[in-house]
């Protein structure tokens, strides 16, 4: 597995190179992927669990107002449905995150651009960009070309320590380029609804919000994206 130099953040981010993956490159990043899907699935894990510990948060408010409901009228109709509705929705918030962490992995892990990614780059006339600083790979990006000149961006992850720092913006540079000398008139992007960090950096480097949609809907998980373009 390859290694990762902490001291790698205290370089220049001017010491960026940024090149078509080689086949030379494909064990450091397959490493980078279970690295980066790794840290996602905990980030999103934490995020669900937030979302259903807010939520009984609620519902433990609504305990309080129905018990004190129940002590001042004895009603037992309403400790009843007090107890099934809770038990309901905490065993819905459960399934949910136990859904989305089971994506997450399944769409990370098992992905034909995760298990080999150069010869499926080339099956399909995409180009995976690399970004290293000192020979250690720090940032990798997808250029998509699809049918009728399409041009996409995918896969765009940026290590963890080395964030904020613009990497991100000349990686996303790179392929507008690419996109450009191709005489590509849009390049497009999609990413989840949820990762709100993601799409203000898109918004940043010069995407607009063109739509919205759901990739996967599995009662009660949800997985809606947000799709953005940008006119060269």
């Amino acid at each position: 597995m390859a290694t990762f130099d902490t001291t790698i953040n205290t370089l220049s981010v001017s010491n960026l190179m940024i090149q078509p993956l080689t086949t030379d490159d494909e064990q450091e990043i397959q490493d980078f992927f279970r690295l980066i899907f790794a840290e996602k699935r905990q980030t999103f894990a934490s995020f669900q669990f937030s979302e259903m510990c807010r939520n009984v948060k609620i519902w433990i408010i609504i305990i309080f107002i129905i018990t004190t409901v129940y002590m001042l009228t004895s009603n037992i109709i309403i400790s009843v449905i007090l107890g099934i509705t809770l038990g309901i929705t905490i065993a819905l918030e459960s399934s949910r995150l136990l859904l989305r962490r089971l994506h997450s992995k399944l769409h990370n892990d098992y992905s034909p651009d995760v298990i080999n990614p150069f010869a499926w780059s080339r099956e399909n006339n995409h180009t995976f960009l690399v970004g290293k600083i000192e020979g250690v790979l720090i940032a990798a990006a997808l250029f998509k070309r699809g049918s009728n000149g399409e041009r996409r961006l995918g896969r765009m992850f940026v290590r963890k320590d080395l964030r904020s720092r613009g990497i991100g913006k000349l990686m996303v540079k790179r392929c507008i380029e690419m996109a450009k000398d191709e005489e590509c008139k849009k390049l497009q992007v999609r990413t989840s609804s949820l990762n709100s960090k993601s799409v203000k950096f898109y918004m940043n480097s010069g995407f607009k919000v063109c739509g919205t949609g759901v990739l996967l809907e599995q009662f009660p998980y949800k997985w809606s994206y947000v799709e953005m373009e940008m006119y060269l």
